[in-house]
């Protein structure tokens, strides 16, 4: 029984390189999808000289991708902060979200399919959009009006 719980615990800790590679992919592509979301929302935000964005790096824990570190984000109206909060990549029917978080309430940014294609050989392509909240579930593309209102409605209520 030993040597099972010992077998068990190499195969753990000893992953196979393809898996390392496959994380490393992973983090890769969801770091440069955030890092595009970051700069989309800094360039609708940029307009106004009131609103200041800092970033702070932060650890995420993924069962499948272990521990790592990205951004997230502090926009900062007069005396309200509101927090750009990344909550990962892995998530079903997503390539990753980030929660946008203020005084009165929150939303969902989730980086969705453009398409839903179910081919093998077809490209994904990825695009943010804010989910409407549950049970009727719909997402909105991501644009400056629709962040815009976001903004306001988590700010406001």
């Amino acid at each position: 029984m030993a040597n099972d719980f010992n077998d068990f615990i190499k195969q753990i800790v000893q992953k196979p390189e393809a898996d390392k590679e496959w994380v490393s992919t992973q983090l890769t592509q969801w770091k440069t999808y955030l890092e595009d979301f970051y700069k989309l929302i800094e360039n609708i935000l940029c307009e106004n000289e009131s609103i200041k964005i800092d970033y702070k790096e932060k650890s995420i824990f993924e069962e499948s991708l272990g521990d790592y570190k990205v951004n997230s984000a502090t926009i900062s109206i007069g005396n309200i902060k509101l927090k750009l909060e990344p909550v990962g990549t892995l998530l079903i029917g997503s390539k990753g979200r980030v929660d946008l978080i203020g005084p009165k309430s929150k939303l969902l940014f989730v980086l969705k399919p453009e398409q839903e294609n179910n081919a093998p050989d077809k490209k994904v392509v990825w695009s943010w959009n804010i989910a409407t909240p549950p049970p009727n579930v719909s997402y909105l593309p991501l644009t400056k009006e629709s962040f815009q209102d976001a903004l306001m409605k988590v700010v406001n209520g």
